[in-house]
């Protein structure tokens, strides 16, 4: 599968509609809706979602099956809210196994997610020899520094750029699992 669009919706609706991996409703608070955008980059191992919403909402829904889900706010000018936990853009959200996706925005957001292969992650965590029982324990939210951030952001945005250039080349593999171990590594702290 190969997968580079920037796609511009003109209601929320219309991006619940649209086929993007995830199972998504995507909710106006207060009445009120705004355009949306979302960028699609992927490859057999790895979905990079990029959504911009332009209002306040509620965000229900699941991430793509048979992958694990990690996300983080670009932009932000108003409270983030996931699972209960108030997030911010040197916030990393894990989503758990169980896929759920439950937050509130009070406003305008930016989000950047990276889905991987379950098979693919696992192969990146035997690498770095870690068990795998150690993303079960994780928490949902994790703080991390500004330069972890601006290094997972300047990988993931060379691996979409790549992806939209060359496709599913063999160098993207390995881009992804450059990606794969630093997102993990930023994880584990």
């Amino acid at each position: 599968m190969e997968l580079q669009h920037q796609l511009h919706f003109d209601s929320l609706e219309e991006l619940n509609s649209a086929p993007h991996g995830w199972d998504t409703d995507i909710t106006p608070l207060g009445g009120e809706t705004a355009p949306a955008t979302l960028g699609l980059s992927s490859n057999d191992n790895v979905l990079l979602t990029n959504v911009v919403l332009n209002c306040a909402t509620l965000q229900t829904g699941s991430t793509p099956g048979g992958m694990r889900t990690f996300s983080l706010l670009t932009r932000q000018r108003d409270q983030h809210c996931f699972r209960g936990h108030s997030v911010d853009c040197n916030t990393l959200i894990v989503f758990p196994q169980d896929r759920e996706l439950h937050a509130i925005s009070s406003g305008d957001i930016a989000l950047c997610n990276v889905s991987v292969s379950e098979e693919s992650f696992q192969r990146a965590m035997d690498t770095l020899e870690i068990p795998g029982d150690v993303l079960i324990r994780l928490p949902e939210t994790i703080a991390f520094c500004d330069s972890q951030r601006r290094q997972l952001l300047r990988e993931i945005g060379i691996l979409s750029r790549f992806l939209k250039d060359y496709g599913d080349h063999s160098q993207a593999k390995e881009l992804s699992i450059s990606l794969e171990e630093n997102l993990i590594t930023a994880v584990l702290g």
